[in-house]
């Protein structure tokens, strides 16, 4: 009996598997666009199955179907879906319609939603993330520049990773930040560059910390109206980045692998001259800091003639300099024979490259896809030593549908960054002071030695500059290129992670809700040495800190949208945003080290020479926003927006919350006029919006701090001193009542396209104001304090931009060709400050970029004593060529007023 059962058992089984075999049978297809051309990657699933795949670069494909049929669904992006029954055939060819819905083109807004371009009342540029990547920089900010109208992106100094400049529409503040907020899969990111000015290395970039293969579009928001949602973050405009994320390849697995080397050399030097030798009046000598002595080429040649003196230098290789004899009225050369000169431009200077490695992997099915990365970038600088940048990062995101209602996305980065810096700046150990004022007679490559006095007495590794030519002073004047690029070093080591999850839940066909919380933190350890001969740190600096910084940002949402007739479709949003900064930075520096040539050691030096330090913000943001997009006879589109905000940098006296509305309009008036072959497309738009900037941490508060007082007759005084420490208030007083920044904009434009859309015009003006500015004004002495903390200034922006696109040629196999032209211009006023003469920005000695009233932002003010430079033009850099002076100091002379010099930019173009 049982082997009765078993063997009806074995014999159903093979029944069953033998219908299956038989309901399986391929169809194959070719699948193309209505030009004829192949379309490859269109998804091709088994409707009510998991059963599909994806055309090849033919557009063809082959899967496995029942033998009874079924029903093919085809979807490409750009595409229209559509469904194929398959019934008893075995070859599904199809010619894909172009959907006109989808090929409006979608760009992300300043919270993360898609919007259709073509609704917009703002304009808005997108920038593709293998458009930055195909600029061979191997930084993101620097791929950015000259993608956008009214975008400019400079440099801030030639080291790897160093940091860059961003500004959009101009200056919109005075003291505050200039640059805009960044803004990643819908959460802000750190964009900083802390530490960097002209007494230092350049520092980075953060944003440099994301791999530009990862990006799939940056969009720039220029205008207030479009980049209010963040309120009292969002006065300089916002950059909105979106990732890449992983595609339905029906289970398959995508894997990709670049590489790129590039190699970087030095665009430009200036013209140094070389007719002349060190000293100065035309008679040489030896160790000034004056390049325009005896003429060179009147020399007699030959070896140079010593003084007589017994003190030396003898280099590594063993050869002796003594010192020479300086020149005089008889004999205007001195002990100096040697012609010999030498290119000062090309002392530290070399060919820098960059090798890139990077790997991806996607892929994925109908429900849920996942992309994963991971970058190395190494960069040798155009500094011959002690200059590099390496980069690792590492990032994963993955899409998916918990339920057919719920759906979730997560992104995850890492980034790890070791880089070495120069000093570079405005002080006596900066690479380029030391380079550029040597003497075109004296050879920097002989940079250290031991020098021996008059004695015979050694000092051992002693550094030998033009001004210290065999060691014989304590100070070297300005550092040897060489020593500075060989012997103070920076190095700096960044961990950053950023990440979000995204949760999306569908109540209704009309109503979702959607919940986006991120965290951005990054740590970087910095260790700065400067050696005790140098300089600018003369008897030696060390310098270790750790800097943190940490944001957690949260949105929360509701968006409801409904088609109520043909004429009228509307869109609303409700919003909650929470955002929490937290800034500390905590290190000591040592001073006058205790044995000079020791390796970095905070104790090597004495306890009156250590000064530990530490700072640390804490911010915290609450904002309540809302959104409604409404369409008039599709034709006719209106945005407005508003944000409620309050923050903890406002002042407790002041307003406690702040509003920032928007208003839009665009029409389509194509819809009316009607199209052709020429001309396809045409908008109007007009927005106003009104955005801000947070005032800084702890402004709103009257600070305590360690302090030290002088005079110009006797030594500093510090509490420290005494061995108990002390506290003194501050001689700037806070402002319990201080308000945000406030900027109102106005902007106009249109959109054009036309020739099937080969050809785009899009053209903007806008007009700008910021008020309610923040400055340090003057108060009574008797008051206690010498400034106070106000919003007390005015600025504005006008401008226009030009934006023309170009597809000269578009072939079937999808190769392409286009350009893009941009132009922009803006005019900056500053409107008030409050009475005073002008706010000093940044500058030397006999100029300063200033802002004062009824003039640029940045208009250089100066004292007339540079018309002493045009009588004189050898006597200010006498290594620089004559000609190139006379005409930078021209510049400056005829703008030349009674009692100051005003030179003032009346227009930047981009």
């Amino acid at each position: 009996m049982r082997e009765n059962l078993t063997g009806k058992i074995v014999f159903i089984l093979l029944l069953l598997a033998s219908t299956v075999w038989a309901q399986d049978r391929t169809v194959s297809g070719r699948v193309t666009a209505e030009d004829g051309s192949s379309l490859p990657g269109v998804n091709v699933l088994l409707k009510g199955t998991t059963n599909g795949t994806v055309t090849d670069a033919n557009g063809d494909f082959k899967m496995s179907v029942p033998s009874s049929g079924g029903i093919l669904v085809f979807s490409f992006i750009g595409m229209s879906t559509q469904e194929e029954d398959i019934g008893a055939r075995s070859v599904v060819d199809l010619q894909m319609k172009a959907d006109i819905r989808q090929l409006q083109e979608v760009v992300v807004n300043a919270i993360g939603e898609n919007v259709s371009k073509d609704k917009m009342g703002i304009a808005a540029t997108t920038v593709s993330g293998s458009s930055v990547v195909q600029s061979g920089e191997p930084n993101l900010i620097n791929g950015m520049a000259g993608k956008a109208a009214g975008v400019l992106i400079t440099r801030n100094g030639g080291d790897p990773g160093a940091g860059s400049y961003i500004q959009m529409r101009g200056q919109s503040t005075i003291t505050g930040g200039l640059q805009p907020l960044i803004v990643i899969d819908g959460m802000p990111m750190f964009n900083d560059n802390l530490g960097s000015g002209t007494g230092s290395v350049q520092q980075q970039s953060r944003l440099n910390d994301i791999n530009p293969a990862d990006i799939a579009n940056i969009e720039f928001i220029k205008s207030s109206s479009g980049a209010a949602l963040w309120g009292s973050r969002a006065l300089n405009g916002v950059i909105v980045i979106t990732t890449k994320k992983g595609k339905n390849t029906s289970g398959k697995l995508n894997a990709s692998y670049s590489g790129t080397v590039s190699f970087d050399q030095v665009n430009k030097m200036p013209d140094l001259q070389t007719q002349f030798g060190q000293g100065s009046n035309g008679r040489f000598s030896t160790g000034t800091s004056s390049s325009y002595g005896d003429i060179i080429a009147q020399r007699a040649g030959g070896a140079d003639t010593p003084n007589g003196s017994p003190a030396y230098v003898q280099f590594p290789d063993g050869t002796k300099r003594y010192g020479i004899a300086a020149g005089n009225a008889a004999n205007t050369h001195g002990g100096k024979n040697s012609k010999d000169t030498y290119d000062h431009t090309k002392d530290v200077f070399g060919t820098g490259h960059m090798v890139e490695h990077g790997l991806t992997l996607s892929g994925g099915n109908s429900r849920s896809q996942f992309y994963a990365s991971y970058n190395n970038l190494s960069q040798q600088g155009i500094i011959k030593n002690n200059s590099s940048y390496d980069k690792n990062t590492a990032k994963f995101a993955v899409n998916t549908e918990l339920t057919d209602k719920l759906h979730a996305v997560v992104n995850a980065q890492y980034t790890n960054v070791r880089s070495n810096r120069i000093q570079q700046g405005s002080n006596t150990s900066g690479l380029l002071l030391g380079q550029l004022r040597t003497a075109p007679d004296f050879d920097n490559s002989r940079w250290i030695g031991t020098a021996y006095n008059s004695a015979g007495i050694a000092t051992v590794g002693k550094e030998i500059t033009y001004r210290n030519p065999i060691g014989a002073n304590a100070t070297p004047g300005y550092d040897n290129p060489f020593f500075t690029m060989n012997r103070n070093r920076s190095f700096s080591v960044v961990n950053r992670f950023i990440g979000n999850i995204e949760l999306t839940y569908d109540v209704a066909d009309w109503l979702n809700l959607k919940a986006n919380s991120g965290l951005d933190a990054y740590t970087e350890r910095r260790t700065d040495f400067g050696d005790a001969q140098s300089a600018a740190y003369l008897s030696g600096s060390y310098t270790e800190q750790m800097v943190t910084n940490s944001q957690w940002n949260t949105n929360l949402y509701a968006t409801a949208h409904k088609k109520f007739s043909d004429f009228f479709t509307g869109k609303v949003l409700l919003g909650f945003n929470y955002n929490n900064r937290a800034y500390n930075n905590v290190g000591a520096t040592a001073t006058n080290f205790i044995i000079p040539n020791a390796p970095p050691n905070l104790q090597n030096s004495p306890n009156t020479n250590r000064t530990p330090f530490n700072a640390a913000t804490y911010q915290r943001t609450s904002a309540g926003f809302m959104t409604f997009d409404g369409e008039f006879a599709d034709q006719f589109f209106l945005n407005m927006t508003a944000r409620a905000e309050t923050a903890s940098t406002f002042g407790p006296q002041a307003q406690s919350l702040f509003f920032y509305p928007t208003a839009s309009g665009a029409w389509q008036f194509s819809k009316l006029t009607g199209t052709n072959d020429f001309f396809n497309f045409g908008k109007l738009r007009l927005s106003y919006g009104v955005v801000g900037q947070q005032p800084g941490a702890y402004n709103n508060l009257t600070q305590f701090g360690v302090q030290s007082y002088f005079d110009s007759y006797g030594p500093t005084l510090a509490a420290s001193s005494y061995g108990v420490g002390g506290y003194a208030i501050s001689t700037v007083a806070g402002n319990q009542k201080i308000r945000p920044e406030r900027k109102h904009e106005l902007e106009g434009g249109f959109d054009l396209r036309f020739l099937n859309e080969r050809v785009t015009v899009s053209a903007t003006a806008y007009y700008n104001k910021t008020t309610d500015v923040i400055l340090q004004t003057q108060v009574a002495l008797s008051s206690g304090f010498s400034n106070t903390i106000s919003n007390a200034g005015a600025i504005e922006n006008k401008g226009a931009e030009l934006n023309v696109g170009v597809n000269w040629l578009k072939l079937p196999n999808g190769f392409s060709w286009s350009s893009n032209f941009i132009w922009s211009a803006y005019r900056n006023n500053v409107v008030s400050l409050a009475g005073a003469q002008y706010v000093f920005l940044a500058g030397f000695t006999d100029g300063a970029s200033v802002a004062t009233q009824g003039r640029a932002y940045g208009t250089i003010w100066g004292a007339p004593t540079m018309r002493a430079m045009l009588m004189a033009p050898m006597r200010l850099m006498p290594t620089v060529s004559p000609l190139y002076l006379l005409q930078r100091v021209q510049l400056v002379i005829l703008t030349l007023n009674t009692g100051q010099v005003l030179v003032t930019p009346l227009a930047t173009k981009t």
